[in-house]
């Protein structure tokens, strides 16, 4: 199965480096970390996100979503 991107959110009181080890540890790839915003964003296999969830400090596990705008004059709704 392809691999989902996600975005972790780590808990205030956790070790944001041993978050990000635990994370990788459990599947997550190409990981960008976002310490100032607590954050991880990488891809992992969608049957391992509630395992990731799991992991200790990390708050929440969400799959990435994406915002398009309509092009640019086109009537405000």
């Amino acid at each position: 199965m392809a691999e989902v991107p996600v975005i972790v959110v780590v808990k205030d009181e956790a070790d944001f480096g041993k978050v990000q080890a635990a994370c990788a540890l459990r599947g997550l790839k190409d990981i960008s970390a976002l310490p100032r915003l607590r954050m991880l964003k990488g891809l992992i296999d969608p049957t391992r996100i509630d395992d990731l969830a799991k992991a200790a400090g990390v708050r929440s596990v969400e799959k990435e979503r994406e915002i398009k705008l309509p092009p640019r004059g086109s009537p405000v709704q």
